[in-house]
């Protein structure tokens, strides 16, 4: 019994063995071309520019406000007041809108 180096029987006689083989060449082959197809692609589609496009629209997006590290540590620490129940210096506060309205009958 024949066996590849993958460990595949290739049958008992020699034309068994030419015939599985040559099946997996022409597999191999497919193969190949599928990924040069894809490489070619992958070089037509300029991945430098790609990344520098994604680089760019990165810092944009760092650049709003309120997406910094200091607008993220103000942001927190106003919370935090929330919570203990001290009023934020951020922006109006209305408590007549944050109240329940009242149930008398």
């Amino acid at each position: 019994m024949f066996r590849t180096i993958d460990n595949v029987t290739t049958g008992k006689n020699p034309e068994e063995r030419v015939q599985k083989l040559e099946i997996q060449v022409t597999d191999l082959k497919k193969t190949v071309a599928g990924l040069e197809k894809r490489l070619e692609e992958m070089e037509k589609s300029d991945s430098k520019k790609t990344m520098e496009e994604l680089t760019k629209r990165m810092d944009e997006l760092e650049s709003w406000p309120g997406t910094s590290d200091d607008a993220l540590m103000k942001f927190l620490q106003d919370s935090s007041n929330d919570a203990e129940g001290e009023p934020s210096t951020e922006g109006p506060s209305k408590p007549e809108e944050d109240a329940e309205p009242s149930k008398e009958d």
